[in-house]
């Protein structure tokens, strides 16, 4: 279930995010990858663990001058500073632009052969030679 953190939380998300992930050295900036829109929607949709934790962060950083709130909550609430930065670097990495500025094409199917032993087993077979029970 998506959880929508709102359109005020939002543009406080906007402002946070560009400052941790300016753009630079030709990589677009948080706000113009996405972040503060479907990105932070698709965060939320795979760590929905994140949302109260990032809606309280985000209320406390409103009316509050962006470097203030975000120096306040490195210091002063790590837990929130850990949702935040993992909110915005998960969106940020997420988002097909970035990707592809750095060459990443997703993870490469793996076929796997139901009916082969599995690596690890022979490795397992080395231990119990030694006398491992």
């Amino acid at each position: 279930m998506s959880r929508d953190i709102g359109t005020e939380n939002r543009a406080v998300l906007r402002i946070l995010a560009d400052i941790l992930v300016p753009a630079g050295d030709g990589m677009p900036s948080a706000s113009e990858a996405g972040v503060a829109e479907s990105g932070i929607d698709e965060v939320l949709n795979i760590r929905p663990d994140l949302y109260g934790d990032l809606s309280r962060v985000l209320r406390s950083a409103q009316n509050v001058e962006p470097a203030d709130a975000l120096n306040n909550l490195a210091s002063q609430d790590p837990e929130g500073w850990t949702t935040l930065r993992t909110a915005i670097l998960g969106a940020y990495y997420n988002a097909p632009l970035v990707q592809e500025k750095i060459g990443y094409a997703g993870q490469p199917a793996m076929p796997v052969d139901p009916d082969a032993t599995p690596p690890y087993l022979a490795s397992l077979a080395k231990v119990r030679e030694r006398g491992w029970r």
